[in-house]
């Protein structure tokens, strides 16, 4: 979970920086927008939160986990025990990944490649139905979109990454039927087709031999080989 959320993270910082490039290419020639604002102020703070915890959880971890163990003793259901390993899970994780340049510089090459796929297959939907999308009009589109959808409203950011794209690509030239099939079936591909088959997936681990077959002798958690693994897949 830790090493997920690490990913999930580092992947939201190269998001935003995608949605930058984005606008600073477009905003010279195409002139500014009000809700570029409201995304780029919801990706610094983004980026910010980030940050903090990042040195929070390198720099200060043992007065982060006081600071965490004291709210576990006050929230009902949660053990300070389990909190403060869930803190130094993060922290160890964290210093593994700093340490290792190779390591960060591939993880950040691997989450800018699944955005840029990502925007690349929603720009084949669109020209699937006579719109070439122009790249500054894919960028800031899809990340004002994936940005926004990062506010916890709706899960997956539905209703909200539709209602995003659809209106900023019909200001890039596309029209609206076009910009409405092509958000609507790329959302069909890449979001909702998967979650059956996922679902078979889980069924058949927890039901079928998998789920009786002995696992392999498990690592320790803080194992620097099994974090960078976590990490890495």
């Amino acid at each position: 979970m830790s090493a997920a959320a690490i990913q999930g993270a580092g992947s939201a910082v190269v998001l935003n920086v995608i949605l930058w490039i984005g606008l600073l290419i477009s905003i010279p020639s195409r002139g500014g927008n009000p809700i570029y604002g409201t995304a780029a102020a919801v990706g610094t703070l983004l980026i910010a939160a980030v940050f903090i915890g990042v040195v929070l959880l390198t720099r200060g971890s043992e007065r982060t986990v006081r600071i965490v163990r004291s709210i576990a003793h006050r929230v009902p259901g949660l053990s300070p025990d389990g909190a403060e390993q869930l803190v130094r899970t993060f922290a160890d994780r964290l210093r593994v990944l700093g340490a290792d340049k190779p390591l960060l510089i591939r993880a950040t090459l691997w989450a800018a490649a699944n955005w840029l796929l990502d925007a690349a297959s929603l720009w084949v939907f669109l020209y699937a139905y006579g719109h070439a999308t122009p790249l500054d009009g894919l960028l800031v589109a899809y990340g004002l979109a994936n940005v926004l959808a990062a506010i916890p409203i709706a899960p997956g950011g539905i209703g909200i990454i539709e209602g995003v794209l659809v209106p900023t690509l019909v200001g890039f030239s596309a029209t609206r039927a076009v910009a409405l099939l092509g958000v609507v079936t790329w959302r069909l591909a890449n979001f909702w087709l998967p979650i059956p088959t996922a679902a078979l997936a889980y069924l058949s681990l927890r039901t079928g031999s998998l789920r009786h077959r002995r696992l392999p002798q498990q690592r320790p958690w803080n194992d620097p080989d099994t974090i960078k693994e976590e990490i890495t897949t």
